[in-house]
């Protein structure tokens, strides 16, 4: 079934902070990264305490455009660190960030390639990340053991991400397309972590 996204958008107008009330309840005084697609829900909420602000900078532009004839193309996307209020537990792993890089303290601008060749052997997906950006928050955000919730789970780079990283996941998406997409994806990422 298609989506009639004049509708949709109508719709999303109207939702702004119950939309992300709602959805944070998830959260369970926890903390949540976010991307670009978000970022409305986000801006527009004054029920979170965002922890930090991450560019992700891509040096040949980003992802498929979902809209056509922009100005100039994305280099760039924002991801959000935002907790639930401002007593929420959270985790920085501070050390392991350091680690990663090269024993120095992690920047707020992150430099990655896009999704490499074999991330879309399945299928595409127009604002597929790649897999070791959404690992790299995962590992710095989160403990093993985890889990990680994905309400808009497109290809499922997160669930792989969380396999990957050992984490539990949840995600939710509603095209069939890319239901089929994330299955083939997951599986694989278990079939690989059953092996190691």
């Amino acid at each position: 079934m298609a989506i009639d996204y004049d509708v949709l958008q109508k719709d999303l107008c109207l939702l702004g902070n119950s939309f992300v009330a709602e959805s944070i309840t998830s959260f369970k005084d926890k903390l949540a990264f976010a991307s670009q697609a978000d970022d409305i829900y986000l801006f527009q909420a004054d029920c979170l305490d965002l922890l930090d602000k991450i560019a992700a900078k891509y040096p040949n532009g980003c992802f498929d455009m979902i809209f056509a004839d922009p100005p100039y193309f994305h280099a760039s996307e924002t991801l959000i660190w935002a907790a639930k209020n401002s007593q929420s537990r959270h985790v920085f792993n501070y050390e392991a960030m350091k680690e990663m890089n090269n024993h120095k303290q992690m920047q707020s601008v992150w430099n990655f390639s896009p999704p490499h060749i074999s991330e879309k052997q399945f299928g595409k997906h127009p604002t597929q990340k790649p897999v070791s950006l959404v690992e790299r928050c995962i590992l710095a955000a989160t403990d093993k053991g985890a889990f990680i919730f994905d309400p808009f789970a497109g290809s499922s780079t997160t669930g792989v991400a969380a396999i990957q990283t050992k984490r539990g996941f949840c995600g939710v998406e509603l095209e069939s397309e890319f239901i089929q997409l994330s299955t083939k994806r997951l599986q694989l990422a278990l079939n690989k972590r059953s092996r190691i």
